[in-house]
């Protein structure tokens, strides 16, 4: 639910953006070759939340999970430690769970042909293979028919979405154009028709105005 609302007001925030920034005349020239538009301050604006993300990143601690799975549950139980004092607002030493089941020994004892052994040591080809034995069962069946419905779904709603995004911003300026240029409302096929390109025929005849300038 989160998620979907970051994606609602991050799609209701950008075009309110563009409006703000995109019609400022801007051309301020970097060196000999490269001129800074608005659409450059635009796409700066934009990239900002994903470079202050990463920044932020190297300071958050690791996923206890993750340091559970590796074996580190010293480092686990001190994580859960300061999540706890930051949400109760009492003191570390405070919180109840003193000691941590050990995963590496549970997922090694109850491991399968589907993978599961999860080392601390492992090596990068290990980790590929186990993640493959993992994934290798929705292949065959009964995953198999599911997972073909899941991926088409997928591909015809980023198809759809895409292409809409895409093409959007044209079909509101062709309606846009025809509306200003004729004064007049007909169908949306219509002023499409309008700026469809036309093939013109090398042998036309139609009239060719020259305009002669002495100097």
């Amino acid at each position: 639910m989160i998620l979907g609302t970051i994606f609602s007001v991050g799609n209701l925030v950008l075009p309110l953006l563009a409006l703000g920034v995109l019609p400022i005349n801007m051309n301020l020239k970097l060196g000999e070759y490269f001129v800074f538009h608005s659409w450059n301050l635009y796409l700066l604006i934009c990239s900002l939340p994903a470079l202050i993300s990463s920044i932020a990143f190297i300071f958050l601690p690791e996923s206890p999970k993750f340091l559970m799975t590796v074996g580190r549950n010293e480092k686990a139980l001190q994580v859960f430690r300061k999540v706890y004092s930051m949400n109760t607002g009492k003191p570390e030493d405070t919180f109840p769970i003193k000691e941590l089941v050990e995963e590496t020994k549970i997922n090694n004892e109850n491991s399968n042909k589907h993978g599961g052994y999860i080392t601390a040591n492992r090596t990068k080809v290990q980790a590929l293979r186990e993640g493959w034995q993992q994934i290798n069962p929705l292949f065959f069946p009964p995953h198999v028919t599911k997972i073909i419905l899941v991926f088409t779904m997928q591909c015809l709603i980023m198809m759809s979405l895409n292409t809409l995004r895409l093409w959007l911003p044209q079909i509101f300026q062709a309606i846009n154009d025809y509306q200003y240029y004729n004064n007049e409302t007909t169908s949306l096929c219509v002023m499409l028709e309008v700026f469809q390109p036309r093939s013109k025929s090398l042998n036309s005849t139609a009239e060719c105005v020259v305009v002669c300038i002495t100097t």
